[in-house]
């Protein structure tokens, strides 16, 4: 998940320096309340239980302080994405989330893509065009 590596990991990577935006698309951030779902998690193939989900779950997880700074600092823009017709689970994790995020001090647009589900929202992201690929381009720079 791209939010775990909202912390100090990231500032050391090469590119860190020349980030402008990061896109959570569909994201699930509380896994607490999916990790024993059969259609999420069959026989438990992720070996998960609810420490463990709680422990890969951005939302419980703690802001890296120097992380914060270092986005308040480039300016970096978070754009919290879902569709529509993704569950209202996941619609409220990503407003949670969001919040989190906007609590935190950080610069975050939150949006809600219509006609889009959890999946086509993907699927659509390299459809030259697509409501989804064209806000993308629009908002990488």
């Amino acid at each position: 998940m791209l939010t775990l590596l909202f912390n100090n990991s990231l500032l050391k990577l090469p590119f860190a320096d020349n980030t402008v935006s990061f896109f959570l698309i569909s994201g699930i951030f509380d896994l607490r309340e999916c990790w024993n779902l059969p259609s999420v998690n069959p026989a438990n193939i992720l070996n998960l239980d609810l420490v463990g989900a709680e422990k890969l779950s951005p939302i419980c997880r703690k802001l890296d302080a120097k992380f914060i700074e270092f986005a308040k600092e480039i300016k970096i823009r978070i754009h919290v994405l879902v569709a529509e017709n993704d569950s209202v689970t996941f619609k409220e994790q990503s407003l949670a989330f969001a919040k989190k995020l906007t609590d935190a001090g950080l610069e975050i647009e939150f949006k809600i893509f219509e006609e889009y589900d959890h999946f086509d929202i993907i699927e659509n992201v390299p459809v030259k065009g697509s409501e989804i690929n064209t806000y993308l381009l629009k908002n990488l720079v």
